[in-house]
């Protein structure tokens, strides 16, 4: 069934995915397939917790046949387009009986810790239940549109969305979305894995728009809305993923904002400033004498209406760039990721003062301050020689989280970057750095061609597990005869036998 075409989701899907952060679809195999995988997880559970650890698709490799079905290849294809790579680390979640806890968090990217979550997609997380659940069975329940946002607000708690299904059901999340198992109260144990899976590239034309794009451009939804709205995040993210420019163009961009909107830019509710913010930023240039307000608005101590006030002020454009900067820098360090993630949206108007920012003097300005800078470096479409020659800087900057952000932002500029394997392969021995950058070599590929030889080294010599693992998959993305006869006895010699743990089964 894996060799089927995906099955690409819709726009509505899609548009679903970007507002509320997360998609279901189902692999429909037969009952017995799911009841096997079943079967099997519920082996390694009774031989004991945390003996499966990352080897869970050696230990049930029927597992690889649920992201291989069409339906939820051609999802995971949707978002994160064609050459994804799958995450080496994996877990099984159980959830027993009486549990009442609902432990809400977002996941840490283990083997790339940074201190500012990317808003766009570049990876996702994957849930499968391998049988039937239903609400009492306490399943994932999520925090619906709240991906953007760091903190929980009041209220919160009791304002999430439970999903669930029968066997095979799958759901793909931002991998910043709000999540907790929720209160089981059936008897047996609810299992749901979890795998993690990222782009290699930016959605770029002609392989983006990756989902069934009916209709490439972004339409205000109405209805179907979460808690929190983010209608220009959502914009962007929409025309990113459509591999179009960050799309600040609205037909009401000419128009004056509405009275009720600013009257609600004073308001004492949240929610409403934030929706202000929003409204401001959709009418782009002709909303430059509310600059002021924005402002204000950035530095609000709620996160939705700073966030908003953000993505605001960079659909203005050129008159908001230096209050933005400024924001960068302040020692405001939540207006500073929010300005950073709407300068990464502002593309060549922002790139010479993020650029000026990676380079400036360390004791002048604050660590934050640059590596949020080379990680807006990281979102802007444009990759001339003097931005990537900032990265390349910024690789052996002093402060680690400067350099988490400077190896990932390479990464994303792909083979543009390409001029800074050295500096890539330098970092491969930097313990903080080094899953990155062999994260950042994958997403070179072949250009990486030089790299090969420090990646063999990793493979035998790094101890760290992901280390060892993204440099795997650069590996094969490099792809040429040498990485192949490096990569091919290494994973013949580290092959994961599960059969050999059958006691009924002669040696």
């Amino acid at each position: 069934m894996s060799n089927e075409h995906p099955v690409l989701l819709s726009d509505a899907q899609m548009r679903r995915f970007v507002t509320h952060g997360y998609v279901a679809v189902h692999a429909d195999y037969p009952p017995d397939f799911h009841a096997e995988i079943h079967d099997k997880l519920s082996g390694l559970v009774a031989g004991g917790e945390g003996q499966h650890g990352n080897n869970l698709l050696p230990y049930v490799p029927q597992v690889q046949q649920v992201w291989q079905h069409p339906n939820v290849r051609g999802a995971l294809e949707s978002i994160l387009g064609q050459g994804y790579i799958m995450h080496p680390h994996r877990y099984l979640h159980l959830r027993e009986e009486g549990n009442a806890n609902l432990d809400w968090h977002k996941d840490t990217f283990i083997g790339g810790w940074r201190d500012v979550r990317n808003p766009r997609p570049w990876w996702l997380i994957a849930m499968y239940y391998p049988h039937d659940v239903v609400p009492d069975d306490g399943p994932t329940a999520v925090l619906s549109g709240r991906q953007f946002l760091t903190e929980r607000q009041d209220g919160d708690d009791s304002d999430f969305t439970q999903v669930y299904g029968r066997a095979g059901t799958c759901f793909l999340m931002h991998f910043d979305l709000w999540h907790a198992a929720t209160i089981k109260s059936t008897p047996g144990t609810r299992m749901v894995l979890k795998f993690d899976f990222g782009r290699t590239a930016r959605p770029t034309a002609p392989t983006a728009p990756a989902w069934a794009c009916a209709d490439a451009d972004w339409h205000r939804p109405h209805d179907d809305l979460p808690p929190c709205t983010h209608q220009l995040i959502w914009r962007d993210q929409w025309n990113w993923l459509a591999g179009q420019s960050n799309g600040r163009a609205s037909p009401r961009e000419t128009e004056r904002p509405a009275d009720k909107t600013l009257a609600a830019v004073q308001s004492d509710d949240p929610r409403s400033r934030a929706g202000a913010a929003d409204e401001l930023g959709l009418c782009g240039p002709a909303a430059a004498e509310w600059l002021p307000a924005l402002v204000t608005l950035l530095h609000d101590q709620h996160e939705a209406v700073s966030i908003n006030a953000a993505y605001a002020l960079a659909a203005i454009g050129g008159d908001a760039l230096d209050t933005l900067v400024d924001a960068l820098a302040s020692d405001d360090e939540s207006a500073s990721r929010h300005a950073t993630f709407a300068l990464g949206t502002m593309d060549r108007q922002a790139a010479g003062s993020l650029i000026d920012a990676v380079n400036g003097n360390s004791e002048q300005l604050r660590s934050y301050a640059r590596s949020h800078a080379a990680f807006a470096l990281g979102n802007l479409r444009c990759s001339d020689e003097r931005l990537i020659a900032a990265l390349a800087g910024a690789v052996k900057d002093t402060d680690p989280t400067v350099r988490i952000c400077a190896i990932e932002s390479l990464g994303q500029h792909g083979t543009a970057a390409k001029a800074t394997v050295p500096h890539l392969i330098d970092a491969l021995n930097d313990d903080q750095v080094a899953s990155g950058a062999a994260l950042a070599l994958c997403r070179i590929g072949p250009a990486a061609q030089e790299a090969v030889p420090a990646l063999a080294r990793c493979l035998y010599d790094r101890e760290d597990r992901y280390v060892r693992g993204f440099a795997v998959e650069a590996l094969h993305r490099i792809g040429t005869d040498q990485a192949m006869d490096v990569l091919i006895p290494y994973l013949k010699s580290t092959r994961f036998c599960p059969l050999s743990l059958d006691p009924v089964l002669p040696y």
